[in-house]
């Protein structure tokens, strides 16, 4: 069957949906979008030419939802987007029909669906929006994206990725973290001595001579080491009654979701105690466990500016009452 002679862009959209995409004869007949828009003798901006190509486009992306980055500028750090782009100006879609995409990224994507460790779900694409809003819902979507991406690339997280998405992740960091936190606390306590010794002696030295001199390496004595294991253990201590002070915290209140209230409080506490950085977000998480992880890391890492404060315990307790 020569399939030039069965469609024109006079074929009603899904007799020529059905026979090109249901039945698989685009690939088998047209190269590319180009060899199609010739073969129909019809320009590229032609409303059902534009129907057709953008459904060969979503049949080329990793995810036909991907089509939302469309509604949006191209932006160049996001690989996502530039795929998206590259492929849609092969499949001649660079000029895109709102409707027409939305439309056919409804026929192509499952209703109930979850991208992207939950950035993206492609039941948003049923709601009904005038042209403006959805140019607003792809810059939104470009930028979950990119936090997403952003948020794997952290220095600890990339080597996670197999964990169960973020929520395995926060919590394996978070007992990694648990299990070196001693280590870690003796470490900064015996790097800030060493450091205070080195410019005691830069102070006494009335050398004028810059270069290091043979013995002039710096040690901690038996006592200073001992000196950096006791403040050690009293921060750990400290360290592990922040802990205790924010889970209470957290259990005593009534709130039913993670708001960004809470979010500001949070991270307010995690920049005083950054050795606390990812136990800290296992308890938000145990504590809001109905809410969705993802939604609870766009918020942590900010979604709206945040206000540091003097005492973040005085405001915890404040809003832990309310």
């Amino acid at each position: 069957m020569d399939v030039h002679c069965c469609i024109t862009p006079s074929t009603p959209f899904e007799a020529a949906f059905d026979l090109l995409f249901v039945r698989g004869r685009f690939e088998q007949y047209f190269p590319s979008c180009w060899e199609f828009c010739e073969a129909m003798g019809a320009p590229a901006d032609d409303i059902w030419v534009q129907a057709i190509c953008t459904c060969r486009l979503m049949q080329l992306l990793p995810h036909p939802m991907l089509g939302v980055l469309l509604l949006c500028d191209e932006m160049c750090s996001l690989e996502e987007s530039k795929v998206t782009w590259l492929l849609a100006r092969e499949c001649c879609v660079s000029v895109v029909d709102v409707e027409v995409l939305v439309r056919v990224m409804r026929i192509f994507c499952q209703r109930e669906e979850v991208l992207f460790d939950g950035a993206w779900r492609t039941a948003a694409l049923y709601e009904f929006r005038p042209r403006r809003q959805w140019l607003q819902f792809g810059k939104d979507a470009a930028a979950d994206l990119a936090f997403t991406r952003m948020w794997w690339n952290q220095d600890a997280a990339p080597f996670l990725e197999a964990c169960d998405g973020m929520r395995g992740a926060i919590f394996a960091l978070a007992a990694e973290e648990q299990k070196s936190l001693q280590a870690k606390l003796f470490s900064m306590e015996r790097a800030s001595a060493l450091d205070k010794m080195r410019r005691a002696k830069q102070n006494k030295d009335v050398c004028a001579d810059a270069k290091k001199k043979p013995g002039d390496v710096v040690r901690l004595t038996k006592k200073g080491v001992n000196d950096a294991k006791e403040k050690a253990e009293s921060e750990w201590r400290a360290h592990k009654a922040v802990l205790n002070r924010v889970r209470s915290a957290l259990v005593m209140s009534s709130a039913v979701a993670f708001d960004d209230r809470l979010a500001e409080i949070v991270v307010n506490i995690s920049v005083d105690y950054p050795c606390l950085f990812w136990q800290m977000k296992a308890i938000v998480h145990t504590r809001f466990a109905m809410d969705p992880t993802w939604e609870i890391e766009r918020r942590l890492h900010g979604r709206t500016w945040f206000t540091m404060v003097e005492d973040s315990f005085e405001v915890l307790a404040k809003w832990a009452k309310q």
